[in-house]
């Protein structure tokens, strides 16, 4: 599994949907997503309390990001070595 900012994984997909330009289907169907890239994604918004009020009540924001869900080793060695420098700007 490997997490990363929403904007991170829009550059990602400009990626591969010019690589997969021929077949889009390949990342609209999430099936044929794991079958030929070896994920699949998901998308979380996680609630971060920065704070409380002097009332008790709780402020925040939500945090998305995306989630990559990997089924073989090899998938994910395949994508860490390709997307490493997008990756590591994630930060």
């Amino acid at each position: 599994m490997i997490t990363m900012p929403h904007q991170v994984w829009q550059n990602i997909m400009l990626t591969l949907t010019q690589e997969y330009l021929e077949e889009p289907s390949v990342l609209l169907i999430r099936d044929k997503m794991r079958r030929v890239l070896g994920f699949t994604q998901r998308f979380h918004k996680e609630w971060v309390q920065t704070g409380t009020r002097e009332n008790g009540q709780a402020y925040g924001f939500y945090q998305e990001y995306t989630v990559l869900d990997f089924y073989n080793e090899s998938a994910k060695s395949w994508f860490l070595i390709k997307f490493a420098d997008q990756l590591n700007d994630k930060v």
